[in-house]
C-alpha cells in the first residue's frame, strides 16, 4: 500500500518595461501509482502579455483608457488520481471449505497512463474611466485526453471494473465579464 509522488518544476518571468510580459513554466511528475513504463509526465505551459495602453502611439487616449492589455496562453496539466491498486491488481485472501485461497479483486492495467489536460486562453483586459469601467474578455479552448475512467466489464469477467484511459473531452467557449 506505500506508494511515493515526486515533483519538479520551473518558473521562469520576464517583463520588459512593463508592457511586455513573458513567463514559462513546467513541472515534472513522477507517481509510482502508474506502471514503470507510464510513470512519469511533463506538464509545460507558457504565456505572453503585451500591455497595449503603455505605448506611446496610446498617449492620446490616456483620460479615457486607464488599462489594455493582451494575453494569449498555453499549457497541460496532469491528472494521476487513481488508486494504488490501479495498475498493479489486488487479490483478496478467502476461505473454500476451510482451505484459504487467493482470488482476483480488482483488475490490473498496465497500460494505465497520466491523464492530461491541454489549455489555449486568448484574451484582453480593458480598464476605462478611472477604473469605473472594467472588461476581461476571453476565449478558451480545453481538451482532456487518456481520460481515466471506470470502465464496466461484462459479469463472465469476475470484475465489476477495471480503471482505464479513455477518449477525450473538449470545452471552449468565451467568457465576457463587465
Amino acid at each position: 500500500y506505500d506508494w511515493g509522488l515526486v515533483g519538479a518544476f520551473y518558473r521562469v518571468s520576464y517583463s520588459y518595461k512593463g508592457k511586455y510580459l513573458w513567463e514559462a513554466s513546467g513541472r515534472y511528475d513522477g507517481n509510482s501509482k502508474f506502471p514503470s513504463n507510464q510513470r512519469w509526465g511533463f506538464f509545460p505551459s507558457g504565456s505572453v502579455g503585451w500591455r497595449i495602453s503603455e505605448e506611446n502611439f496610446m498617449e492620446s487616449t490616456r483620460r479615457v483608457v486607464d488599462d489594455l492589455k493582451l494575453r494569449v496562453s498555453y499549457g497541460q496539466t496532469g491528472n494521476n488520481y487513481i488508486s494504488v491498486n490501479d495498475a498493479r491488481g489486488k487479490y483478496n485472501v478467502n476461505f473454500y471449505n476451510g482451505n484459504p485461497g487467493l482470488h482476483p479483486a480488482v483488475m490490473p492495467n498496465q497500460d494505465l497512463q497520466w491523464e492530461v489536460t491541454t489549455q489555449l486562453d486568448a484574451g484582453f483586459d480593458l480598464s476605462m474611466f478611472n477604473n469605473r469601467l472594467m472588461v476581461t474578455a476571453d476565449y478558451f479552448n480545453r481538451l482532456t485526453d487518456n481520460l481515466i475512467y471506470s470502465k464496466d466489464m461484462p459479469n463472465t469477467t469476475g470484475f465489476s471494473s477495471v480503471k482505464t484511459n479513455i477518449g477525450k473531452v473538449r470545452f471552449y467557449g468565451f467568457d465576457l465579464e463587465i
